[in-house]
């Protein structure tokens, strides 16, 4: 799972993980001077927000034998939401989309997208190279993936990514 933060939609604050409250939180710094603004209340870590303004983040749920496992929440007017993004699997890693975002599937290592508007997720490429991280163009029409190999890396650049 990506522990780092990300730029607000807006460009004008950042999310980032603290453990300053006791345990791990989202937090949102402006981009000028002023507090930063806590924005999960039951821990969480990794806070993004689609280019459609909807905030998510990694939280944790509990499981059917008691234990937990990480979870991606979405705030909404209701209150946080679990989103299931494909069914029993967990995402490692996400990147923006202009209907919502893309991100790989822990297991398998696949990419898939999910459309905010429709709730569903759509495998959008298979069994990827290894790769450390991966990011989309904000237009869809570009990805990039971080190889997972240290001795040499490359930039690959994909035409037509669908």
């Amino acid at each position: 799972m990506r522990f780092g933060g990300g730029w607000s939609r807006d460009g004008a604050g950042y999310y980032y993980t603290s453990t300053r409250s006791g345990r791990s939180e989202v937090w949102k710094a402006p981009r000028g001077v002023g507090p930063a603004k806590q924005m999960t209340a039951n821990g969480g870590q990794c806070g993004f927000e689609s280019p459609r303004g909807v905030f998510y983040n990694w939280g944790l749920e509990g499981g059917s034998g008691g234990g937990q496992h990480a979870a991606l929440m979405r705030r909404s007017q209701a209150g946080d939401q679990q989103v299931s993004l494909i069914p029993d699997g967990f995402a490692s890693q996400t990147a923006p989309s202009p209907i919502g975002f893309y991100f790989k599937a822990a297991d398998t290592g696949d990419i898939y997208l999910y459309d905010e508007t429709g709730g569903r997720s759509q495998r959008v490429l298979q069994h990827p190279p290894p790769a450390h991280s991966f990011t989309m163009s904000p237009d869809g029409r570009w990805f990039a993936i971080e190889s997972a190999r240290s001795e040499n890396q490359d930039l690959m650049i994909m035409e037509r990514f669908r």
